[in-house]
C-alpha cells in the first residue's frame, strides 16, 4: 500500500510540475493576446481526470491563469470569483491578481490599497504602473529605481521605464525604451499599446502635456506635427494598433486609440471616418468617440449620437458627456 501511495504522490508531483511549466507558457500566450489557446489549455487542465491529479500549487496557479483570462474577457466578476477560489487553495505571495481585479472595478487608488507592500519584481512593476496611473510619480520613480537595481534588463522593467518617462512628459526617452522592449517581447499586447502611445506622443506638439497621450483624448489637429519623421511615427503607431485590435477585437479602448492615430496621420485620415462610424455603434455612442468626430471634423452622421447623449443628460450625465453635448450644441449654433 505504501508503494502505491508513493507512486501516486510521484505521479501527482510530475503532473503538477508539468502543469506549472505549461501555465508559464500559457501566461506568455495570454500576454500576446492568444486567448483561444489559453482558454483551451485551462479547460483541458480543469477536466476531472486532470484536475484530480494536480496539487494545490498547480490548482491555484491555473485558477489565477483562468482569472487573468476572465479579465482579458472583461468579465471582472468571474475574475474575482476565480481569484478568491485560488487564494482559498494557496494564497498568492503578493495579492497582484486581486489588485488587478480592484483596478478594473474601482481604479488605481483602490488597487494600490489592495496590493500593499511588495518586494518581488512583478509586484514592484505592478505598483509602478498603478502609481503612475494615480499620478504618484515620485512613488513610481522610487519603485522603478528599486527595479533597476534588481535587473535593469528585465523587459517589463524597461517597459515601466518607458511608462514613467511618458507620464513625465518625455516621449522621446519613452520611445527609446520601447524600442528596446520591442526587440525582446514584440508580441505582448501591453508592448504594442505602449509602443504606439510613445510614437503618437512623439508626433505631437510639445505644447501638449501627458494628459493628451496617456489617454486618447481629442484635441485640434493643429497640434499634430506634419514633418516626415512625425508622420512616419504615426504610421508605425497605426501598424502596432492594427495588430493590437486584431489580438483584442472587442476591447474598445484599443479601437479608440486607433481612431486617435487614424485621425492624426495623413496616411490614416481616409480610414478615420469609417472607423469612427463603426466605433460609435460598437461603443453605444461613447462621448469620447463623438468628441473625436467633432474636433477633427470627421464625416460621420452624429444624429443618433446626439439623441443618445441628450437622453443620458436628462437622466444624469458625467462631465465628459456634458462637455461633448456642449460641443454638439456649438456645432448646431445653439
Amino acid at each position: 500500500a505504501s508503494t502505491l501511495i508513493g507512486q501516486r504522490a510521484a505521479r501527482q508531483e510530475r503532473q503538477s510540475s508539468q502543469a506549472l511549466e505549461a501555465a508559464k507558457r500559457a501566461q506568455d500566450d495570454l500576454r500576446a493576446g492568444r486567448t483561444a489557446m489559453v482558454r483551451s489549455f485551462v479547460e483541458n487542465q480543469r477536466r476531472e481526470e486532470n484536475w484530480s491529479q494536480l496539487d494545490e500549487r498547480a490548482r491555484s496557479r491555473l485558477l489565477r491563469l483562468a482569472a487573468s483570462l476572465a479579465l482579458r474577457d472583461q468579465d471582472v466578476d468571474r475574475a474575482s470569483t476565480l481569484s478568491v477560489e485560488a487564494d482559498a487553495i494557496a494564497p498568492q505571495e503578493e495579492p497582484r491578481l486581486a489588485a488587478h481585479v480592484s483596478l478594473e472595478r474601482d481604479g488605481p487608488a483602490a488597487a494600490l490599497s489592495v496590493l500593499g507592500e511588495v518586494e518581488t519584481p512583478a509586484g514592484l512593476q505592478l505598483r509602478v504602473a498603478l502609481r503612475t496611473m494615480s499620478g504618484d510619480m515620485d512613488g513610481a520613480r522610487g519603485d522603478l529605481a528599486a527595479l533597476l537595481a534588481k535587473d535593469p534588463t528585465d523587459p517589463e522593467t524597461v517597459r515601466m521605464e518607458a511608462l514613467v518617462a511618458l507620464a513625465s512628459g518625455d516621449p522621446a526617452v519613452a520611445l527609446g525604451h520601447m524600442r528596446r522592449v520591442e526587440a525582446l517581447i514584440p508580441d505582448w499586447t501591453a508592448v504594442l499599446r505602449l509602443g504606439a502611445m510613445a510614437r503618437y506622443a512623439c508626433a505631437l506638439s510639445p505644447a501638449l502635456g501627458p494628459e493628451f497621450y496617456l489617454s486618447p483624448n481629442a484635441f485640434d489637429v493643429a497640434f499634430v506635427r506634419e514633418d516626415v519623421e512625425s508622420q512616419l511615427l504615426l504610421s508605425e503607431a497605426l501598424t502596432l494598433l492594427d495588430r493590437l485590435v486584431d489580438a483584442q477585437p472587442n476591447l474598445m479602448h484599443n479601437r479608440l486609440w486607433r481612431l486617435a492615430v487614424l485621425s492624426s496621420g495623413r496616411a490614416g485620415r481616409p480610414r478615420a471616418s469609417e472607423e469612427a462610424a463603426d466605433l460609435l455603434v460598437r461603443s453605444d455612442h461613447d462621448p469620447a468617440v463623438v468628441a473625436w468626430c467633432l474636433i477633427r471634423g470627421l464625416d460621420v452622421d452624429l444624429a443618433a449620437s446626439e439623441a443618445a447623449l441628450t437622453a443620458r443628460y436628462e437622466t444624469g450625465a458625467d462631465a465628459t458627456t456634458i462637455r461633448v453635448i456642449a460641443l454638439l450644441l456649438l456645432r448646431n449654433g445653439e
